[in-house]
């Protein structure tokens, strides 16, 4: 049988990582109402500054560069700690519903991305928590799938909002329907917020269980081997 790989370290990278996105998604947050405000002084008239329309076109531009920077490394970081996850419960189990790669293939696969991922962590809940169930000798914590479908409806909401914000800001002509398009990135923001904060949770308990699971098989290894030397 394969070993288990070591996935602590990648665990503890993709939750830090993603408390940088909560952060930046705070810095998202500030610099749009600022931008609106500014649209909004624009579009009843109001006297503004270059200096401050620039200011907040730098500013929303550098906060937006710097999400989407953090966030592709981000991601990268938490589809490799979701890969090796799902690699350890093949190599435990030997049945899973997926092959391996898919845990980080699926993601990028149109329709698949809508459920496969969401399965795949689940799978991942369940059967690691059954495993430990019937093989832990201490106590160990318990794996309970509340958060998993609040954490998929966010990631499907996100991506959504996303797609509309994207596909609205591309249209924009009047000054209305950049109001418009800023409130909507205000938004998209604000449903950020709780997606990163429900994502740590769930890697974090997840990687608390796998843990455990780890050390209970190096250890069950280590018997076997001192077994063969005695």
């Amino acid at each position: 049988m394969n070993e288990l790989r070591p996935n602590e370290q990648r665990s503890k990278t993709a939750i830090t990582l993603i408390w940088l996105i909560l952060a930046i998604e705070g810095l998202s947050i500030a610099s749009g109402v600022f931008q609106l405000i500014i649209y909004t002084m624009i579009d009843q008239g109001e006297f503004v500054s270059e200096n401050l329309s620039l200011a907040g076109s730098f500013t929303e531009g550098a906060v937006g560069l710097l999400y989407l920077s953090m966030y592709i490394v981000s991601a990268i970081t938490f589809i490799r700690w979701f890969r090796r996850a799902y690699y350890n419960l093949e190599t435990l189990t030997h049945n899973i519903a997926y092959g391996e790669g898919w845990a980080a293939g699926a993601w990028f696969v149109p329709v698949m991305n809508l459920f496969v991922p969401y399965r795949i962590m689940n799978e991942l809940y369940t059967k690691t928590d059954k495993y430990l169930k019937q093989q832990a000798d201490r106590p160990y914590p318990q794996l309970k799938t509340t958060y998993l479908p609040i954490w998929w409806a966010l990631w499907i909401i996100a991506g959504i909002a996303g797609n509309i914000i994207f596909r609205t800001s591309l249209q924009d002509e009047t000054i209305a329907e950049m109001i418009d398009s800023q409130i909507m990135s205000i938004i998209g923001s604000l449903i950020g917020v709780p997606l990163a904060i429900v994502t740590i949770i769930v890697i974090n308990d997840y990687a608390k269980a796998e843990k455990v699971l780890y050390e209970i098989v190096q250890e069950g290894v280590e018997d076997r081997v001192n077994e063969l030397e005695n």
